[in-house]
């Protein structure tokens, strides 16, 4: 008994003397190949490749978690080589994410191939919080074999993906077995081969993937661009976007695109002092074009920040929120269409930032806004009943009288037109006729989502995204 207290005591400590305070890039702990995932408790969960002193090398994983990207906590250990019967090396590039209330981390043992020790082979262990410890679902064999830097991708039907650049299998609603057969993604005006650090988000109806092919830089084999693909649906074609960040001589890149307390951000990780073993995560803020297009992303060192509330505090936050059409801020008029339905969930969002009374009640998986509902009953948007929000209960429930005025004259801060701004009897050409960028008309009012959508050409946006 006196063991075990003692022992508590000094795993506590570990954690608190863990806990690192660094503002800005690199973040303030050894980590490549970052994976994000946002915990029911509000706090970015970040599964990384260990790195320092013979990080290629590896054998097991940590996880660290932050509210506001600056002070990080290394939370544990989560598996590694001796917990596996089918691993012998190399405990390489994770992917997690949050569904059904668990954790699903996918490891990835990069095996010699050797005496029942298959390569490129994934296993999966989950967790109800993010933290160790977790439940090794896979110990006796591996979920699947042959597919080197797995990712993992929930659609919005709510069918599961895990993959990698060159092919893909269902996962089963359990998260844990597979359904069906490996097939192959297709690829339009590919300027690369597919390669390692394969990552999926959807925004705003359209999927993005992003990888990290070699950059071919004479001299120079491991330097690597981090360049996207777009599609309509998940499982392809993807068409050739472009570079979104240029290559830096030996570094690697493994990118992830996500989106945290409304800001779209790119995870990645960088050299420290030129050390190929000694990497660290970093992450910039990513700026779309009316068309959806990403803008080029240049590395800082201040990288990105928000405060454990919610709001943003980098310095070059205001620039990424007012380019990009999801991201929104705690005083956006309605939610930013597509909140939770990028693998982010309503409570991990809203749990802790409510007005008193106000409850998550679910995701609108057609709008991907989050709602609330307080003890009568009434159903709003949640960002409408945060704690720091301007709105209330009284200005939601009568929304019937006050919508006209609310939708058409939304700060130029909220992020992609409010919801319901045109099914109010409010006409899309009375709001934003005489208000679009050159080239743009009113197509339509999305009668689902109450947002207006505008076209140029075969171009179709949020018509708040394009105004003049």
């Amino acid at each position: 008994m006196r063991v075990n207290f003692l022992k508590a005591i000094l795993v506590s400590f570990s954690l608190l003397t863990l806990t690192n305070a660094f503002a800005g890039n690199p973040f303030g702990f050894y980590g490549a190949d970052p994976e994000p995932v946002t915990g029911p408790d509000g706090r970015l969960y970040i599964f990384p490749t260990n790195s320092g002193p013979n990080g290629s090398q590896v054998t097991n994983w940590h996880v660290y978690s932050s509210c506001d990207m600056i002070n990080w906590t290394d939370h544990g250990r989560i598996i590694g080589v001796n917990d596996v019967s089918w691993a012998d090396q190399k405990a390489w590039a994770p992917a997690a994410t949050y569904r059904n209330g668990k954790f699903y981390f996918y490891y990835y043992f990069n095996n010699s191939g050797n005496g029942g020790f298959p390569k490129a082979s994934v296993g999966v262990a989950t967790s109800p919080d993010g933290r160790p410890p977790y439940t090794n679902r896979t110990k006796n064999a591996p979920l699947v074999s042959g597919l080197h830097d797995p990712a993992v991708y929930v659609d919005i039907d709510g069918q599961a993906y895990l993959f990698n650049s060159r092919k893909y299998i269902k996962l089963n609603s359990d998260m844990i077995s597979t359904s069906g057969n490996f097939k192959n993604f297709q690829y339009i005006n590919a300027v690369y081969p597919p390669e390692e650090g394969t990552y999926v988000f959807k925004r705003d109806g359209k999927y993005y993937m992003t990888q990290s092919p070699k950059a071919g830089l004479p001299n120079n084999d491991r330097a690597e661009h981090v360049i996207y693909y777009t599609a309509d649906q998940f499982t392809g074609p993807w068409t050739y976007q472009g570079i979104i960040m240029n290559a830096i001589s030996q570094q690697t890149r493994h990118a992830s695109g996500y989106q945290f307390k409304g800001k779209w951000m790119l995870f990645y990780h960088i050299l420290v002092n030129n050390v190929f073993t000694n990497r660290k995560p970093a992450a910039e803020y990513m700026e779309f074009r009316a068309d959806g297009t990403i803008k080029k992303i240049n590395l800082t060192t201040a990288g990105v920040s928000t405060s454990c509330d919610g709001s943003s505090s980098s310095s070059s936050s205001s620039s990424s929120s007012s380019s990009s059409s999801s991201s929104s801020s705690g005083s956006s008029s309605g939610g930013p269409e597509g909140e939770c339905n990028n693998n982010n969930d309503c409570i991990a969002i809203y749990s802790d930032n409510l007005q008193p009374g106000w409850s998550v009640l679910k995701c609108n998986k057609t709008t991907g806004v989050c709602r609330c509902q307080n003890s009568s009953k009434t159903k709003v948007r949640c960002a409408d009943v945060t704690a720091s929000g301007s709105s209330s209960s009284s200005s939601s429930s009568s929304s019937s009288s006050s919508s006209s005025s609310s939708s058409s004259s939304s700060s130029s801060s909220s992020s992609g037109g409010p919801e319901g701004e045109c099914n109010n009897n409010n006409q899309c050409n009375n709001i934003y006729n005489g208000n679009l960028q050159p080239g743009w008309s009113v197509l339509r009012c999305n009668t689902n989502t109450g947002v207006c959508r505008c076209e140029k050409g075969s171009t179709k946006e949020r018509c708040f995204d394009v105004r003049n």
